[in-house]
């Protein structure tokens, strides 16, 4: 038997529960194609197997061999684990395959935006709109486009989801009814900043319960000591909110993305023991801070070059003026406005940064 599974590589979980139920229904795994996407199944006894599918080089580790799982099928770099024991004590790491996901979900993103923003495809679309005529030049740029666009929307839920899953995020918080609800713009850019404001918060007998965006929710301290982390990684690993919810911090807020990732944490503590922290060294907080500055300030100026070329599509060239012309030259130079006050403001709150680290 054979069977086309169409984006396979980026439904993982769903692929392995798929092809448990297939091995359910008597029908075992025998080979699969990664350029097709062409599964082949041998008829058999149905039976109970579990699945994992891996994205790396080199041999099956003997702590895996012992738990069960086998390696029957290879494929460059693919891989696809079976284990028939009716316990399963263990599961493989899936770091390697989560760090490709990621990678592919950001490139379609980045390529999206680059199409979007290139001169050819605005003109074509905008003159579409300013002729009378219909102009089908349009339509093969706009269906690529829009292709584009639907490839990188599904890889993009894909990785959010397998990302959820790794990082085990799905967990429920008890809101209380007596909140303080305040907003606190650019926050993420100013993390020491913002861990003491959190501090003078529960000073005055409030701590954080949740965040949304830049809206922070208080309620009255239930502890008499409450410290405070607020962390930016450029790139998490899977184990990075299991590791520090082990050694007893809770997690207030993620940004749920593994890439460019912000994180504000919090741990009670009792007057008689010293103030938890992630690092109590003050160089290794220093280069926590040139590293957020540097990557934020990265994305500020890849987004004004793309706001400057458009400026340039709508302001430099000579074209008849339309009603939704006029209307995105206002939007994009509102947008360019607000990042350039964006880019100043993380630039100066950098400097405060450094300046706050020394009194630690």
């Amino acid at each position: 038997m054979k069977t086309f599974r169409w984006f396979w590589s980026y439904r993982i979980q769903s692929t392995e529960k798929w092809l448990e139920s297939m091995a359910l229904k008597g029908f075992m795994l025998k080979d699969f194609n990664r350029f097709t996407r062409r599964f082949t199944f041998n008829k058999t006894t149905p039976s109970k197997v579990t699945y994992s599918i891996q994205y790396k080089s080199g041999n099956l580790p003997d702590r895996l061999q012992k738990a069960g799982w086998r390696d029957p099928l290879k494929v460059g770099k693919w891989s696809i684990l079976k284990n028939e024991a009716s316990h399963v004590p263990f599961y493989p790491s899936s770091d390697s395959l989560f760090k490709r996901i990621r990678l592919h979900a950001y490139l379609f993103l980045f390529l999206s935006i680059f199409y979007l923003s290139t001169s050819p495809v605005n003109l074509l679309i905008f003159n579409a709109y300013d002729n009378s005529t219909s102009n089908y030049t349009v339509i093969i740029p706009l269906l690529i486009l829009l292709l584009l666009a639907g490839i990188t929307t599904f890889v993009f839920i894909s990785y959010r989801a397998f990302e959820k899953s790794t990082f085990n995020l799905n967990e429920e918080v008890e809101h209380s009814r007596k909140k303080v609800r305040k907003i606190r713009l650019a926050w993420m850019y100013q993390p020491l900043q913002t861990k003491n404001w959190l501090d003078e918060m529960h000073q005055k007998g409030y701590e954080l319960e949740s965040v949304f965006a830049t809206v922070f929710s208080f309620v009255p301290s239930k502890h008499e000591k409450m410290a405070y982390e607020v962390t930016f990684e450029p790139k998490l690993k899977a184990d990075y909110y299991t590791l520090h919810k082990e050694n007893g911090w809770r997690l207030r807020y993620t940004s749920n993305m593994s890439l460019l990732n912000y994180s504000i944490w919090s741990m009670p503590y009792s007057e008689l023991d010293y103030k938890p922290a992630f690092s109590y060294d003050a160089a290794e907080k220093r280069q926590q801070i040139k590293k957020a500055f540097r990557m934020n300030m990265t994305i500020a100026l890849f987004l004004l070059l793309v706001l400057a070329q458009s400026m340039y599509l709508q302001w430099g060239l000579n074209r008849s003026s339309s009603s939704i012309d006029i209307v995105l030259k206002y939007v994009i130079t509102v947008m360019t406005v607000f990042w350039i006050i964006l880019s100043f403001k993380i630039i100066l709150g950098y400097k405060k940064e450094l300046n706050l680290l020394k009194e630690y």
